[in-house]
This record gives structure tokens, C-alpha cells and sequence, in this order.
């Protein structure tokens, strides 16, 4: 007697199961692999990474958080924003706790410095997002050959040498944006076709889900907030258009994405002193309302701003009107065309990218039209970092859907050629002329970009002076903290801030006497639009070199002439 195939049917929840945990083991072994590849990519332990500007702050409260003083850091300056002196260290709300948790835990895991730590979440990030933007492309997509390529050019623009090199958290949001997606858009469908109670307890528990992962991102940045914003008004619009969302579906998303959004503001608040949330978002110093009429065209031309052939004046050109108006306007020439184009725009993948981008370009210009006070912020390349592969899948992907075999072949030529200037231009380029810059290294482990030659001299010699008594001035004050965790202060405008900083210091350290040193770097750098000129701060502050510096630090270091080391009458101290 034969036996009979004992296998499930294919509907079978267990088949469902099965196939779905191959997938996620699936992507977790590719994300391993590229990974290691990237690990072990020739000389990339040579490359000093950047840690500068904003990731100074991050990095020395990772610092001191791992040495159980928590996560505190030196007062940030924005630019162009006023500074004031506070205290040596406070607790960093300017930037969101998630990466210094991160780079401490990852230190206790590798038991290895903070740039190692940074450079691994690099590594692990840029191979989780040619892995997850590759999976959600092909999910948005339609099979075959055009739809593969379309998903690895997309894939390839997520990711490049400077995100692999330089540690920062937009990489972190590139490799988690694509990660949310494809946790959220089965819930979706699940919503339409599950009708039974396991189906509702499923569609739920991945709506919800959901709402947690996209919520905790703004632990990462701020800027995150644009996630949770356009998937629940990509909820919101579904249920609104009776499309299978329920309102309490809507509101479940609602509620699990404002858990850590609500979490990270109370976090803030408890720790971060009395100063206002504004100030503790980092969003300036005031609210004002400035229009621009331009802001929605400086924003499609930022996002459309794709690398391949940039050489030529036109090719920026060609990605922000050419191929936007070429595709779409193609398309609608046929009317079966037109309305497959509405077919594939109203599907769920479609939708919901389509919805996550138009919230980013909504938060940049509500930004921008009310605190250009401090930045301009639609003119800053790395908010469109993480949201830049949906080009790909919004402007290119409904040809490919939509138009015929032939077309689609047709497509396959100018995605090859993508992949072809990602292979030979866009990534060997940059990291073989970075293997070739020999850049100098500090004692910390990062690019010595500043106070060069004898930058390590001078962190070294900073160290050795540290006491309660010494205030450090510089137009590199970050730097320096990294460094030597001497709490340095920004250049102050004139000499009765300069007094009054002195003053509160030395009140708040309980010393009666300091001593006033600058630490210039000759150049300002790429700080040169909002800080004043060396030359013209020692002249200002009638600053005279250091004389007990070394001699290869006394280029840098100066005693402020009207300041000498000198004891200071104070009630119930004996001078």
C-alpha cells in the first residue's frame, strides 16, 4: 500500500510559517556575509574614520557614559546661534541617548574602543541596508529581471564609502527605514484579507510592532520622526478611503509610535536641566516664520541629486525633471496604462514609500520656514540619505510595472549602467583615494583634521594641564573635549563675556584663582563662515603665546594677556 504525501497543503499556516522564517534566516546569513566582506575589504582598518562637528558630543558622552559618569557631554554651539556657559558637562539632549547606548553597549560586547564600536555599527549597518532596501524593492516591484536590477540599483544608492568609513546614525536610519517597511506593509495586507480572529491578533501585533520600531528610531535622530509621521498617515489615508484600515487601527499605530517618542521627551525633561525643548531638540534659539516659495524646488532638486555622471552640468537635470517628467509623462499617454499606473500607485508597497517621503519633504520645509534661524535645513544632504532609494521605486519603478516587455528590457540597459558606475566609480573611487591620503591619526583613533602637525602633542599637553583651575577657549572646543575631556568653551565675542564665563566657572568649580588659555587652530576650515578669524582673536583678546607650551604645541596655545594665573579675593578665603 502506498503512503500518502503527509506534506501540508500549501495554504497551511504552518507552511506559512515555515516559509516566512526561511526568508528572515535567509536575510540574516546575507547581512553576515556582506558584512564580513566589508570587514575585510583591503586597507579598510587604514582608513582613519571623521568624528567631528555633531559626533563629537555624541562620541565624548558615549565616552563618559561608559565610564559611569553618564551620558554628559560639553554644551554644544550651533552656528550662528548665541552660546552660553551652563556648566562643564551636561546631559545630552540635543542629540538622542539611542547611539551612545548603542556605542557603550557594543563596547561591552567587543571590548574595544569608541570609534571600534562606531565603526562596527557602520559595518553592520551599510550590509543591512543593501540587504533590506534590496527586499523591499523587490517586494514593491513586480519579478523578473528589470524589477532585480531596479532593486539593486535601489539598494546600491543606500549606501556609500563615506557611510562605511565614517560612523554616523544616518547610516543606522538608512539600514532600519527599509526594516520598518517590510514590518508594516504585511500588516496592511493582512488587514484586507484576514478576517478570522487570528488574522485581526496578527495584523495587530505587526501594527503595533510596527509603531514601536518606527517611534524608537527618533532615538537615533530626530529627524527619524518623519518614519512614524508618514506611515500613520499612510494608515490614516487607508482608513479614510475605506481601503481595510479601521480607525482603532490607526490609532493602535498611533499610540506604539508616540511609547518612545513620548519615553525620549520625558528622558529629556528629568535630565536635561531647565532649558526649554527647543533648545533641547537642537532646533535654535528662536521660532519664526519665514516663507520660501522656493523650498518644495530645493527640496525635489536635494533628492533628486543621484551621483552618476555628475561631471556634466545637465545630468542633475535629467534626474530631477528628465526622468521624473519622461516616465510619467510616457506613461500616460496609453489610457490601459494610465490605468494600470493607478493600479500599481494605489498598492500597498507604492503607497506607503510614497507617503514616508512626502512626510520627509513636509517635515524639511516646516522646519526650514520656522527655524531658519539656525539652518537652512532642506539645503543639508544627509536628511535625504536614507529616503533617496525610493527614487528608484516612485519615479522608475511604475515603468517597469507598468509598460511592456520590450520597454522593460529597454529599462534593463540604464539600470545596468547604474550598477556599472556604482562598481567602477561611486565606491572604488573614493576608497582608493582615501587609502592613498595617509591621513593622520590621533591618539583617539579618528582623523586628525585640525591643530595639524602636532594635534597629538597638543591633546597630550592639554591633558597634563587639566586641572579645575584651567578654562580652555577654542574655535575647536569639541575637539578638544573629545580628546583630553578638558570641558573646552567656544570662542566668547568679547571680553566681558569672556568675563563673566570666567567668573561663573570659577564660581561653579569653587577655586579661587584660573588660568585662561586659547587653543587657536590657524584655520577655521569648513567653521569659517561663523567664526571669526584667529589672527583677529589675538588681537581682540591681546593673546600671547604660550611660553611653558612645548614647542611644537606653542603654535596653537595662548595665555590671555589680561587674565594671568593670579588668586582672587573671595569671601572666607585667604588669599
Amino acid at each position: 500500500m502506498p503512503l500518502r504525501n503527509l506534506s501540508p497543503p500549501a495554504h497551511c499556516p504552518i507552511n506559512h510559517t515555515m516559509r516566512r522564517f526561511t526568508r528572515h534566516v535567509n536575510w540574516v546569513l546575507a547581512i553576515t556575509v556582506i558584512a564580513a566582506v566589508l570587514t575585510l575589504l583591503p586597507g579598510r582598518a587604514a582608513i582613519a574614520p571623521a568624528i567631528q562637528a555633531d559626533n563629537n558630543y555624541i562620541y565624548l558622552a558615549a565616552d563618559r557614559l561608559y565610564a559611569g559618569l553618564g551620558p554628559t557631554s560639553i554644551r554644544p554651539q550651533a552656528p550662528l546661534q548665541p552660546w552660553e556657559w551652563h556648566g562643564d558637562w551636561s546631559f545630552l539632549t540635543q542629540w538622542p541617548l539611542g547611539y551612545p547606548l548603542l556605542l557603550c553597549a557594543v563596547r561591552f560586547l567587543l571590548r574595544c574602543s569608541t570609534v571600534q564600536a562606531g565603526q562596527a555599527i557602520a559595518i553592520v549597518a551599510c550590509a543591512t541596508a543593501l540587504v533590506g532596501w534590496f527586499a523591499w524593492a523587490r517586494r514593491v516591484t513586480p519579478k523578473g529581471i528589470a524589477g532585480t536590477l531596479l532593486a539593486a540599483a535601489a539598494a546600491g544608492s543606500a549606501v556609500s564609502v563615506a557611510a562605511l568609513i565614517n560612523p554616523a546614525t544616518d547610516t543606522i536610519i538608512i539600514a532600519l527605514l527599509p526594516l520598518v517597511l517590510l514590518l508594516t506593509q504585511p500588516a496592511v495586507c493582512e488587514t484586507t484579507a484576514g478576517s478570522d480572529a487570528t488574522g485581526r491578533r496578527r495584523c495587530y501585533a505587526r501594527i503595533i510592532a510596527a509603531g514601536l520600531f518606527a517611534g524608537g528610531l527618533c532615538w537615533i535622530r530626530y529627524a527619524a520622526v518623519y518614519i512614524p509621521a508618514g506611515i500613520g498617515a499612510f494608515l490614516a489615508v487607508r482608513w479614510i478611503a475605506r481601503r481595510g484600515t479601521s480607525l482603532r487601527q490607526v490609532g493602535a499605530f498611533a499610540f506604539a509610535a508616540a511609547v518612545p517618542l513620548g519615553a525620549l521627551v520625558l528622558v529629556n525633561r528629568a535630565f536635561g536641566g531647565a532649558s526649554p525643548l527647543q533648545d533641547q531638540l537642537n532646533l535654535g534659539s528662536r521660532i519664526g516664520f519665514t516663507p520660501d516659495p522656493t523650498v518644495f524646488a530645493t527640496i525635489w532638486w536635494q533628492f533628486a541629486d543621484l551621483p552618476f555622471y555628475d561631471y556634466h552640468w545637465y545630468s542633475h537635470w535629467v534626474f530631477a525633471v528628465g526622468v521624473p517628467v519622461g516616465i510619467f509623462g510616457f506613461l500616460c499617454v496609453g489610457p490601459s496604462w494610465r490605468k494600470a499606473l493607478r493600479s500599481h500607485a494605489g498598492g500597498s508597497g507604492y503607497a506607503l514609500s510614497a507617503c514616508v517621503l512626502v512626510a520627509l519633504f513636509a517635515m524639511l520645509a516646516a522646519v526650514s520656514v520656522l527655524f531658519r534661524s539656525k539652518h537652512t535645513y532642506v539645503d543639508i544632504a544627509r536628511y535625504y540619505a536614507a529616503a533617496r532609494p525610493l527614487y528608484f521605486l516612485l519615479i522608475v519603478g511604475p515603468l517597469i510595472a507598468v509598460a511592456g516587455k520590450t520597454i522593460r528590457a529597454a529599462a534593463c540597459i540604464p539600470l545596468l549602467l547604474c550598477m556599472s558606475w556604482y562598481v567602477q566609480v561611486e565606491w572604488p573611487r573614493p576608497y582608493q583615494r582615501w587609502l592613498a591620503a595617509n591621513r593622520p591619526v590621533t591618539d583617539y583613533g579618528r582623523w586628525a583634521w585640525c591643530f595639524e602637525p602636532g594635534g597629538n602633542e597638543l591633546y597630550r599637553w592639554l591633558r597634563e594641564q587639566n586641572d579645575p583651575h584651567l578654562i580652555v577657549f577654542s574655535n575647536f572646543h569639541d575637539e578638544i573635549a573629545v580628546e583630553t575631556w578638558v570641558p573646552a568653551c567656544p570662542l566668547p565675542e568679547t571680553e566681558d563675556q569672556l568675563a563673566r564665563w570666567t567668573r561663573r566657572i570659577r564660581d561653579a568649580r569653587n577655586v579661587d584663582h584660573t588660568r585662561v588659555l586659547f587653543a587657536l587652530d590657524p584655520g577655521n576650515h569648513t567653521r569659517a563662515y561663523y567664526l571669526p578669524p584667529p589672527q583677529g582673536v589675538v588681537a581682540r583678546f591681546g593673546l600671547t603665546p604660550c611660553a611653558s607650551a612645548p614647542e611644537t604645541v606653542r603654535p596653537y596655545v595662548f595665555d590671555y594677556s589680561r587674565s594671568r594665573p593670579r588668586l582672587v579675593a573671595r569671601p572666607g578665603h585667604r588669599p
